[in-house]
């Protein structure tokens, strides 16, 4: 009997699992890259949602199709109807929308890849919309800074010093 009910939960996993990669209106993404900092930091790992092109909005947040350079100097973009596992992609904002087409920005002005250097996307070039972070995917939080807020502390409290005050003379 446990081994028709182990196979059945194993076939229904499969199935489930089946059906949740190829309908699944979700995704999960890591951030690689500073170009959307502060607002997502690199090594983050990222909701998204799969939406159509009719409930963008400017300021959103999204996941898009990366575009090659070629040797020409030209920006390629990949098929709209590609899988998604074969494309590239990259996580900008939407600043601003012309009928069908996007221009999106990084954050990072200094750090990003964006419209100002391939122009603007196609909004089937868009793949989901950030919905949140998901912190559960990092042993720690990656906003929190690695050291103490101040390294020297320590340092500090093993040896002797005297306060100075700017009213004081040295």
């Amino acid at each position: 009997m446990y081994g028709i009910l182990g196979a059945a939960v194993v076939l229904t996993v499969i199935v489930f699992a089946g059906l949740r990669t190829r309908l699944s209106p979700w995704l999960i993404a890591k951030i690689d890259g500073n170009s959307m900092y502060p607002a997502l930091c690199h090594g983050e790992r990222i909701l998204v949602r799969r939406r159509d092109a009719s409930s963008l909005r400017t300021g959103q947040i999204v996941l898009v199709s990366q575009p090659t350079l070629t040797e020409a100097g030209d920006w390629t973009w990949p098929p709209a109807d590609s899988p998604v596992k074969q494309r590239k992609l990259m996580v900008k904002r939407i600043a601003m929308m012309r009928g069908q087409s996007v221009e999106l920005l990084g954050d990072n002005v200094n750090a990003s890849t964006d419209s100002r250097e391939f122009g603007l996307v196609d909004v089937e070039q868009i793949v989901g919309v950030y919905v949140r972070r998901l912190l559960l995917w990092r042993k720690t939080n990656p906003r929190t800074p690695a050291v103490p807020a101040i390294p020297e502390a320590k340092y500090l409290s093993q040896r002797p010093f005297t306060l100075r005050t700017g009213s004081e003379e040295a």
